[in-house]
């Protein structure tokens, strides 16, 4: 048998204690094995380019939202939290509808997200009806800039109040008005809110009087005479009123994208909204939730079994 160098075997011999030894042994395992599966760091943004929410990426886009997600309670049943990887939004801890995906995810409905990126642009001014939490609002506000505006009307009093409170921890309060007010058709006309428990983003109005009653203001009222570039509407049902509410808007005929909720089951006329669209000469979109902007026309939309909402996209 071969002879081993002194010194080595001499330092293997040397006593040591079982526990120390095992330590040893453990640490030198987990450093072969952690090289042996290391893969090379890549940096993590600090946020997210909204250029980039293209329907292409859009799992890639999911998963650096969610990776740059924060949340923490606020107090009052309020959470802050980071949504699309950039906005501070203060959102509904008792809310068991948009607010979890908002926590959660940082993001609602990419797809519509996508779309409102692709159409809106520095200097617009733009209208939120319907405006919640304030998710849309304060994408709004970040694609129109500083030279841009953007009105947000929230009639629930305690979403209009986290509402504002998100576009001032943004610091857009510069761009953004808050208007606490249902929408419709005859301002000053008197309606009642009905809010569902733990739903509030399904929150509607209906015809009514009294001490919760809260009176009407239309798009044509708080726009006047000046410039109106893009409209979301999302008022559970209330689409036809809110669009009659927007006549003298229409009725100038200037170039306008309208990001309309469509649900033929909750409108008192379907047709006659889908016949003032066309009037109107816009031009009929969907926003797919999987396929993007595709063509559509009235005939579809009124065959269309199913009580889901569209999303439809009006350009002219």
């Amino acid at each position: 048998m071969a002879e081993h160098d002194g010194t080595r075997m001499s330092r293997l011999k040397l006593p040591l204690p079982p526990r120390l030894l095992a330590r040893a042994v453990g640490a030198a395992v987990r450093d072969w094995y952690g090289r042996l599966i290391r893969l090379p760091e890549r940096p993590r943004a600090s946020h997210v380019r909204l250029d980039r929410l293209l329907p292409h990426r859009r799992n890639v886009t999911a998963d650096e939202i969610r990776a740059l997600c924060l949340a923490v309670p606020y107090g009052d049943d309020t959470v802050l939290c980071r949504v699309l990887g950039r906005f501070k939004l203060f959102a509904d801890a008792r809310d068991r509808t948009l607010s979890p995906y908002l926590i959660l995810d940082g993001a609602w409905e990419l797809f519509v997200t996508e779309a409102v990126v692709s159409r809106l642009r520095p200097g617009m001014t733009v209208f939120d009806a319907g405006a919640n939490l304030g998710y849309f609002t304060l994408l709004m506000a970040a694609l129109v800039g500083p030279a841009g505006r953007v009105h947000a009307a929230e009639p629930n009093p305690r979403l209009a109040m986290l509402l504002r409170q998100s576009v001032a921890a943004n610091n857009f309060d510069g761009r953004v008005t808050v208007h606490q007010s249902p929408l419709g058709a005859a301002p000053g006309a008197e309606v009642i809110l009905r809010v569902p428990d733990g739903r509030p983003m399904n929150g509607h109005v209906v015809s009514g009087s009294g001490p919760a009653a809260m009176p009407v203001q239309s798009v044509d009222e708080i726009i006047g005479d000046g410039p109106l570039d893009a409209v979301k509407i999302d008022v559970e049902g209330a689409e036809w009123d809110v669009w009659q509410g927007m006549e003298k808007v229409l009725a100038r005929g200037q170039p306008m994208t309208v990001f309309l909720e469509f649900n033929r089951h909750r409108l008192a006329d379907a047709g006659a909204l889908l016949d003032s669209i066309a009037r109107h000469g816009f031009s009929l979109a969907w926003i797919h939730p999987k396929h993007g902007i595709l063509p559509i026309d009235r005939a579809t939309i009124l065959a269309r079994e199913g009580v889901e909402d569209w999303m439809l996209l009006l350009s002219r």
